[in-house]
């Protein structure tokens, strides 16, 4: 519950995020949450029109990323925005350093906007509410009825009961295919 919420408040920042950068020609390099996975990174770059994606899944150098951001110039784009998933802070450093490492290779003013706590708060979206609704009515019906030992998750577009021994911590995976479309739509 609150993935949908996460990657609507990337995408609200980065329609705010594209007037600045349109109206001053500007780059801007966006970190979003995503220490152990680039799946928020990847739907709200996305979705938000993003020129350059940024996910641990998938290793670019700092190299690669100017080269994303000078081919969006050439082709006549006025501005540029990267989406940062924070875990990639461990393979390319900082995202002030990126953001400064574009600058000096390409000229461009690069301005760095980190979301932060902004994306753990506000108000849930509808679909984040009616999960939980769905959820917590499921695990309330399974506890009247007896049934223990599970944990009620929603997969493929149902709820389902996942026994407590199968249960990992895992992070949701990127899927590739998205990420090929969002860097073909973005050149």
């Amino acid at each position: 519950i609150g993935v949908d919420t996460a990657i609507n408040t990337v995408v609200w920042a980065l329609n705010r995020i594209r007037d600045t950068a349109l109206a001053h020609g500007r780059a801007f390099l966006v970190e979003v949450m995503g220490r152990q996975s680039g799946y928020i990174a990847l739907m709200g770059g996305l979705a938000g029109g993003a020129e350059v994606i940024v996910v641990p899944e998938v290793p670019l150098s700092w190299e690669e990323i100017v080269a994303r951001v000078e081919e969006g110039y050439r082709k006549g784009k006025r501005h540029s925005i990267v989406v940062v998933a924070e875990g990639v802070r461990e393979r390319l450093g900082s995202t002030s350093e990126l953001a400064q490492a574009i600058q000096e290779a390409t000229g461009l003013e690069v301005r760095l906007t980190v979301l932060g706590h902004l994306q753990r708060g506000g108000s849930p979206t509808a679909f984040d509410r009616l999960l939980a609704c769905q959820l917590g009515a499921r695990a309330a019906e399974d506890v009247a009825n007896g049934k223990f030992g599970h944990l009620v998750a929603w997969q493929r577009g149902e709820l389902v009961a996942v026994p407590l021994a199968q249960v990992k911590r895992k992070h949701p995976a990127i899927d590739l295919s998205l990420y090929r479309l969002a860097h073909s739509l973005a050149t």
